[in-house]
């Protein structure tokens, strides 16, 4: 009677360790996954609107990541990549830094790091810039447009004058007035002194002969 009692008794506990066995196992399993890395805390936080374009990025981890080409790409409205500098480890933090000349928009934020147990984890949260506009900025440079189409226009028309003066030139030596000398002026006034010199002439003569036209009575 009492070894049948104990094998019923062992055949009732089959199930409960079976049960215990898996338990184990998948605590065993969950381990791993249990220690990876999780992000406690972004600067700027997710959703976060800023008045003034921040230095950096900063990610803050529950344990300390890995130094293992960290990863933090940041992009604008446009899809733009507005990050170039590759992003450091301090101790539980990871830091990116940003461009000073940021403007507003919204901005998201990709990264990707070695968690301390040698898994990859990554994410992404998003922020928004509402800046204002540097004063002055923009009437310098519509001052500056101004003065450079002013000096196109001015350069444009001294060449139009010299084309202009070019042109008049050749049609002049083409008339026969290469030099420009007023060569019909010149021959009309020589005529008319000829002319005179002619009359005065003609007149002293007939004062020296008196038997001429004019003494005849």
């Amino acid at each position: 009677m009492s070894a049948s009692r104990s094998a019923r008794s062992r055949r009732a506990l089959r199930p409960f360790a079976a049960i215990a066995t898996a338990l184990a196992a998948a605590v065993l399993l969950a381990a791993p996954a249990a220690a990876h890395d999780t992000i406690t805390g972004t600067s700027p936080e997710d959703g976060a609107t800023l008045t003034e374009v921040p230095s950096e990025i900063a990610l803050t981890f529950s344990s300390e990541p890995l130094e293992v080409s960290p990863e933090v790409v940041v992009t604008d409205e446009s899809g733009a990549v507005v990050t170039d500098t590759t992003p450091t480890v301090d101790g539980f933090d990871v830091l990116q830094p940003l461009p000073e000349d940021l403007t507003s928009g919204t901005y998201d934020v990709a990264w990707r790091v070695v968690s301390s147990d040698g898994h990859p984890i990554d994410g992404s949260f998003s922020f928004d810039l509402d800046v204002p506009e540097v004063e002055g900025t923009t009437d310098e440079s519509a001052e500056a447009t101004t003065e450079a189409e002013d000096a196109a226009t001015s350069e444009a028309e001294a060449t139009e004058t010299d084309t202009a003066s070019a042109s008049i030139t050749a049609v002049d030596r083409e008339d026969g007035s290469d030099d420009g000398t007023p060569w019909g002026l010149i021959a009309g006034a020589a005529g008319l002194v000829a002319l005179i010199v002619a009359v005065v002439v003609l007149a002293v003569r007939r004062a020296r002969d008196p038997n001429g036209p004019a003494g005849q009575h």
